[in-house]
């Protein structure tokens, strides 16, 4: 089960929102990319027409043009954003809610393992990742590839030459920062795990601080919360430090198609390939370009990123639970309450705690169980709420096995006082 496969998952049950998102910002984007080619057309009639008064008014038709594209690319991005705006929340509660339903399902021993701090950052950064992702895919990849689409078609039609230029520049920008982001998710991996483990060591020292003033355990506790920051503080740097790398590169990939492409249409105009607006043309795509595709390196940091952080909840959800209700399970059916452990035999990991244990309890009968500490007092009562199964006998209520039954009819039928 990957952290994509489970967003994916749970976009599908709103797939016709997700498909009017995406189509706006399919819009949005395609009046932005109509952008260059009015300013083509406003920069050849500045190539042939005199500055004077009298001329003003053969720009207004362009002019107007522009605000229309712009206006219309405006009530795109707004009518996606608040579709997003219902979109995302319910998707993410949902995923909060599957989250926190397979968690509870977990045994008792998993909880006993697990810090209780970090478990709640867990399904909260599932949650957070899906709106992450769909952050990125609405708002920067989708607006990318059209954008780069239409700039590969735009400059084909000025010149073939800076078009295939382009297209090459394109797949080495992208590939690079595909292997980039797998490089640097490894170290992002890393500081999600140990933002967990602050977070669990945080949560569970200030839901003992009673304990730790009962017993001087401050000093302890800072020391042991200390250790864990410095180790995120360095995993932090790494991190950083590989992405402003890749940023770096990316930079200096834009330098040089921005030039090489400059330089030839100057030479293409020299000739007379070209006119004025066709290198005003080229550079505004550019800048759309660029400032499209300086955001998809963040984009693939984002959704790596997210993927970090959801891979721990996806974790927890892939991991079978310890105790389930067996195939066909019924709700127990209390008549009297009796209560009967048959040669029951019961070991934590290989130290054996009840070995051929047998107790049969009438009903309304009042039983003390007595011993010294590690006898197994507590492990009988843990048996008969089946938060453990047994390796050999069985645990019978009125003459029902528990392991047959289901959990939750068994636990609501017994009170812990």
């Amino acid at each position: 089960m990957d952290v994509f496969a489970v967003l994916l998952r749970a976009t599908l049950r709103y797939k016709w929102r997700a498909l009017v998102i995406l189509a706006f910002a399919g819009a949005a984007t395609a009046f932005q990319s109509a952008e260059p080619w009015v300013v083509k057309r406003l920069f050849n009639l500045l190539a042939v027409q005199t500055p004077t008064t009298a001329t003003v008014g053969l720009f207004l038709p362009v002019i107007g043009l522009f605000l229309l594209v712009q206006v219309l690319s405006w009530v795109g991005w707004r009518v996606m954003s608040v579709i997003v705006n219902r979109f995302e929340p319910v998707v993410m509660a949902d995923l909060e809610e599957k989250s926190f339903d397979y968690l509870l399902g977990h045994s008792y021993q998993f909880f006993a393992d697990t810090f209780a701090g970090s478990l709640v950052k867990k399904v909260g950064r599932l949650a957070r990742a899906f709106e992450r992702v769909s952050d990125e895919i609405a708002f920067r990849l989708v607006p990318v590839i059209i954008i780069l689409v239409a700039a590969v078609v735009g400059l084909s039609l000025q010149s073939l030459l800076l078009a295939g230029l382009f297209t090459a520049w394109i797949v080495i920008y992208l590939a690079f920062n595909y292997f980039a982001s797998r490089w640097a998710v490894v170290t992002d991996t890393a500081r999600a795990e140990l933002d967990s483990e602050v977070g669990g060591a945080l949560a569970d020292a200030v839901s003992n601080a009673v304990t730790i003033k009962l017993f001087p355990a401050h000093g302890y506790e800072r020391e042991k919360l200390n250790e864990v920051l410095r180790r995120r503080s360095r995993a932090n740097t790494r991190s950083w430090d590989r992405h402003e790398a890749i940023f770096g590169v990316q930079g200096a990939l834009m330098i040089v198609i921005n030039v090489t492409l400059m330089w030839l249409g100057i030479r293409a105009w020299v000739a007379g390939t070209m006119t004025l607006g066709d290198l005003a043309f080229i550079q505004t795509f550019l800048g759309l370009v660029f400032s499209k595709v300086w955001e998809i390196g963040r984009s693939f940091r984002q959704i790596f990123d997210a993927y970090a952080d959801g891979k721990e909840m996806v974790e927890i959800l892939k991991e079978p639970h310890g105790i389930r209700d067996a195939r066909g399970a019924k709700p127990l059916r209390i008549a009297h309450g009796a209560v009967a452990f048959r040669n029951v035999s019961f070991s934590f990991a290989r130290t054996p705690v009840l070995e051929r244990f047998s107790l049969a309890i009438r009903p309304n009968e009042k039983v003390a169980l007595v011993g010294p500490s590690g006898a197994g007092k507590s492990t009988i009562t843990k048996l008969l709420f089946r938060f453990y199964d047994v390796q050999k006998g069985r645990v019978l209520v009125d003459g029902q096995d528990i392991s047959r039954v289901t959990q939750e009819s068994l636990r609501g039928q017994i009170a812990l006082v």
